[in-house]
């Protein structure tokens, strides 16, 4: 898939539980679930062909996703990914188009 990339962002999400929120006195309170990491790939302009050898890596439910993580080095992980969709600029087909792909636990 690499071959298809232009640029890959890394981001590490703080997730929290529904008991979450600001109390009376103003206080944040509530359970920390995780950190999840979440890589955003940017591909370049793809042709047909290349859509269609990607597109059952996005379709899937689960991934396996392997990545230099900053603070714990070579990490793979489980994943789904956000919903994706192909632009057309100026009925020019195949634009750019990024697909987040979201850790399925949080990092241990």
């Amino acid at each position: 898939m690499g071959q298809y990339l232009t640029r890959a962002k890394f981001g590490y999400y703080k997730t929290w539980s529904s008991d979450t929120g600001y109390n009376l006195a103003n206080e944040f309170t509530g359970t920390f679930t995780g950190l999840f990491p979440k890589l955003v790939l940017t591909f370049k302009r793809l042709n047909s062909d290349e859509v269609k050898a990607l597109a059952p890596i996005f379709d899937s439910i689960v991934q396996s996703v392997s990545y230099d993580d900053p603070v714990k080095g070579k990490y793979t992980m489980q994943t789904h990914t956000g919903d994706w969709e192909i632009e057309y600029a100026r009925m020019k087909k195949g634009q750019p188009f990024t697909v987040s792909f979201i850790a399925n636990k949080p990092r241990s």
